[in-house]
């Protein structure tokens, strides 16, 4: 493994969805201090939130296919990245949160 790789693989992962809210904005800017250890990972329904570059790495849950649509995709991220801790920037976001943790914290 080289040294990013280990590096990227010590860091707690934190999950920030709808990170182009005003709440995701302001969630982003009370984690910035603890940024050198944080990998931050964010899900947002629009191409063009204007604080993109704050994450790590970005992924795009589009709305217009319905809302269990949604739920699926937003489920799927979450059992992608396997976050340390997930954030929501809207409150759309609290039931795939209570899924997601019924499924994987029993």
């Amino acid at each position: 493994m080289h040294a990013i790789e280990q590096k990227l693989a010590s860091m707690a992962i934190l999950l920030i969805l709808s990170f182009g809210s005003l709440v995701g904005t302001n969630i982003l800017d009370a984690v910035e201090a603890f940024r050198p250890g944080l990998r931050v990972l964010g899900v947002n329904s629009a191409a063009d939130a204007p604080n993109y570059f704050q994450c790590e790495q970005v992924f795009l849950a589009s709305k217009s296919a319905g809302v269990e649509a949604f739920s699926h995709s937003v489920l799927q991220i979450m059992e992608l990245v396997r976050p340390d801790a997930v954030m929501a920037g809207r409150d759309d976001y609290v039931p795939e949160m209570a899924v997601w943790r019924e499924q994987h914290h029993q």
